[in-house]
């Protein structure tokens, strides 16, 4: 029976490689799996994708090889790993993560993807690290679900960050955090919305201890596009919340039942030590969040122990290639339009999960003043400069405070290195990531309180036919926000601390001045904003649209100056 199908499932696979000109696909596959894939081929081979199949037997040399021989002959996109102990994770040498952990290796699945050898991934991949059918399912069904039935809404532009404690020393932990909080107001736009939930008793951003726990696990059914970790981690939890009077359990794998993502599924990332370790028998963290069928749709996690620079370094080059894509999206339509291109198909441009990761990684490790960028037109290499030298004036940064603060500062590109090798892709790396389309914003730089001001809106030129809702908000900038509580000067459990600190922590999440909604026709909208006599200073106008399939964002900053008395 399993060769009747094995053979029946191969004639689809070769059918369809001749009616479309397609991306080449390896999967590495046990054949106890291959019912459990076959819708997932099934759907990727409609999208255009030409999959390859290898069995057993398996070895990691031999995987390595058979993957290379298939590349010098058909031109290699993708690889899909399928299965976890049967397929084995290959183990490469520490660079420098040895000096902070017991490890002499990293175990690597990009080891698989380096086809040239240069000890840099060629290629996408990612790993289904399933035991069973059942976890195998769980995932496949997240990743088709994803794609066609997940209808678009807020949670498109939120960004979703836990933050937890360094535990070095009270000045490396205000300097990581004054970094974490520096490259989240300069690397994610304004037109996002930025959630932060943080490790810190004192923080505004913290609720309760005792509403820590569940408070965690709601940031993950809320389900926002990205959901990211950055603290300490361990195989099987995150590490524990600390408070005066003892340490509190955060997230560990025995909380997953009550993961019950409804609307969507988030894109984890996990930002801490062996938090992805994949060389074990017993399920990571990153598997575990995985295998929930209502948990996140993929997770990028670390098999060893990490550090500050490495995964700062790469969480940066992940953003901005994100960025970079909508803002490439936006000026391919600009391009149709001004070229009179009216009657021309649309861009279709999808960025997948593990384009985005790829390019991190092969990012990382050029200098700052040597960051890539891509454009696809003259206005949009302007974009595209200023962008690259505000990523370059990041990197600089991050650069200089690890030369400064880092145990080995003559050796980060070994750091990186590490961290490029143990950073896997729990999920497929052809997800197609929802990328919001924009909103242009036109109204005065400056404005009076208790005066109005008048705002005008274009969707995307794509969206210019679209009819709708669009929803304003007027919130102060991120960066405006306290990080330590003046209300927390002691630490307090009884019942009227307990409710203060609830509600202050969602007033730090949800600084909406203003909120309108307001009619957009074919693809335009304008409305005038009562500003408040009460507040003065920077604040941000944001805009979303939202219709079935499609998403648009946009911001605006506005000056807002005093009442004259």
């Amino acid at each position: 029976m399993k060769q009747i199908f094995t053979v029946i499932l191969l004639f689809c696979i070769v059918a369809t490689s001749f009616v479309y000109a397609s991306e080449h696909v390896v999967v590495v596959c046990p054949q106890m799996f291959y019912r459990s894939l076959e819708p997932w081929i099934k759907y990727r081979s409609s999208q255009g994708y030409t999959i390859h199949l290898l069995s057993e037997p398996f070895t990691v040399q031999n995987i390595k090889n058979r993957i290379q021989i298939l590349a010098e002959q058909i031109s290699v996109s993708s690889i899909l790993l399928v299965g976890k102990e049967v397929i084995p994770s290959p183990q490469i040498p520490c660079r420098i993560i040895q000096h902070f952990g017991q490890e002499l290796s990293l175990a690597s699945d990009d080891w698989y993807a380096d086809l040239d050898n240069d000890g840099l991934p060629d290629v996408t991949i990612g790993r289904f690290a399933a035991n069973n059918t059942t976890e195998l399912n769980a995932q496949i069904q997240k990743t088709i679900r994803y794609e066609t039935e997940i209808p678009t809404g807020i949670w498109c532009r939120q960004f979703q960050i836990v933050a937890g404690i360094g535990h070095f020393s009270p000045l490396l932990d205000n300097v990581i955090e004054s970094t974490t909080r520096y490259l989240l107001t300069k690397t994610i736009p304004e037109s996002y919305e930025i959630l932060l939930l943080h490790a810190n008793w004192k923080s505004p951003f913290c609720p309760a201890p005792a509403d820590y726990q569940n408070e965690l696990i709601e940031t993950i059914n809320r389900n926002p596009l990205f959901w990211t970790y950055f603290g300490h981690g361990h195989p099987q939890m995150l590490d524990p919340f600390a408070t005066p009077l003892g340490s509190l359990t955060t997230l560990s794998v025995n909380d997953f039942p009550e993961l019950h993502c409804q609307n969507s599924y988030p894109i984890a990332f996990l930002f801490c030590c062996y938090g992805g370790i994949l060389d074990i028998k017993t399920c990571s963290l990153a598997e575990k969040l995985l295998h929930q069928p209502k948990g996140p749709v993929a997770v990028l996690a670390a098999s060893r122990t990490t550090m500050p620079y490495g995964m700062s370094v790469l969480g940066i080059e992940l953003l901005q290639k994100y960025i970079e894509t909508q803002n490439e999206i936006t000026e391919q339509h600009d391009n149709l339009l001004n070229n009179d291109s009216i009657n021309k198909p649309r861009p279709n441009k999808h960025l997948t999960l593990g384009s985005l990761i790829l390019h991190a990684k092969q990012q990382a490790l050029l200098p700052p003043n040597k960051i890539a960028t891509e454009s696809v037109s003259q206005k949009s290499k302007q974009i595209s400069s200023k962008n690259t030298r505000q990523y370059q004036s990041i990197r600089q940064t991050l650069e200089t405070m690890a030369k400064t603060f880092d145990p080995f500062p003559k050796q980060l590109n070994d750091q990186i290195a590490d961290h490029i090798a143990m950073f896997h892709l729990f999920g497929d790396p052809l997800l197609r990531l929802p990328i919001p389309k924009k909103i242009r914003l036109n109204c005065f730089a400056k404005t009076n309180a208790g005066e109005q001001l008048h705002l005008e809106g274009f969707l995307d030129h794509s969206l210019s036919e679209q009819n709708g809702t669009v929803n304003i908000e007027l919130v102060p900038s991120f960066h405006r926000l306290p990080m330590i509580s003046l209300l927390r000067d002691e630490f307090r459990i009884d019942a009227k601390t307990r409710c203060s600190n609830n509600e202050e922590y969602f007033q730090a999440n949800h600084q909406t001045v203003l909120q309108y909604d307001t009619e957009c026709t074919n693809g335009s909208f304008s409305l005038d904003l009562p500003i408040p006599s009460t507040i003065h200073g920077e604040y941000n106008i944001r805009a979303l649209f939202v219709s079935k399939q499609e998403s648009a964002i946009g911001c605006t900053t506005v000056s807002v100056l005093k009442t004259r008395k």
